[in-house]
């Protein structure tokens, strides 16, 4: 990753910010806590439930999306 560029444009980025971001996508794309764990190397699904809150904000969203129509 090129911190320079990243610093330009007054970023901070941390691998541990990527990881969130992959795991975010993923449990918006409907991917288990299981599958997610794995690809982010968790040991087990404990730490990957964080994620499930974004999971819950994307339904929320996509009911939203659906009574408006």
């Amino acid at each position: 990753m090129n911190t320079k560029a990243l610093s330009n444009l007054g970023m901070h980025i941390r691998i541990h910010d990527l990881r969130h971001l992959i795991g975010g996508v993923l449990v918006s794309e409907g991917k288990t806590l299981e599958q997610i764990a794995s690809i982010l190397g968790h040991t087990s699904t404990s730490v990957t439930k964080r994620y499930s809150k974004v999971r819950q904000e994307v339904a929320a969203e996509r009911l939203d999306e659906f009574l408006k129509e």
